[in-house]
């Protein structure tokens, strides 16, 4: 299995991790359980960590991923923080697929490391990454 699903019980967050090589079904796989532990916990507070992920899904299929939420009733109030890979091609997937989220409505952020990303999904309302915010 390319990926596992926890529950955070001290953040109230659903944290899925994909590892090494990941197919479309392997991720199709990991989003219909990670979507069951959220709504088992009643959290709208995901953490995605592709920090090992190694290779992934290709272009059409990552663009298509977003339609994937929307089939298994994914609410658009849910939070993704996604943790980057180190680089390369995954790096350069891996952020294209925040920005197809993005563009279809999903409220991503892209982080480097799990702290970040925590404290990103503890807020209480869509606030920019911290440090961000304007005035």
């Amino acid at each position: 299995m390319a990926w596992q699903v926890e529950y955070l019980t001290a953040h109230n967050i659903v944290k899925a991790t994909y590892i090494g090589h990941v197919s479309a079904d392997d991720f199709k796989q990991g989003v219909t359980r990670t979507i069951e532990v959220a709504r088992e916990n009643k959290t709208l507070l995901l953490m995605i960590d592709d920090s090992k992920l190694e290779a992934a899904v290709s272009t059409p299929e990552i663009y298509e991923m977003p339609s994937f939420y929307e089939e298994m009733k994914g609410s658009r109030r849910t939070r993704i923080a996604v943790i980057l890979p180190a680089g390369g091609q995954i790096l350069e997937d891996v952020k294209f697929y925040v920005t197809v989220c993005r563009n279809r409505g999903w409220l991503v952020e892209a982080f480097t490391n799990e702290q970040e990303a925590i404290d990103w999904l503890r807020y209480t309302t869509a606030a920019p990454k911290p440090g961000t915010e304007q005035a």
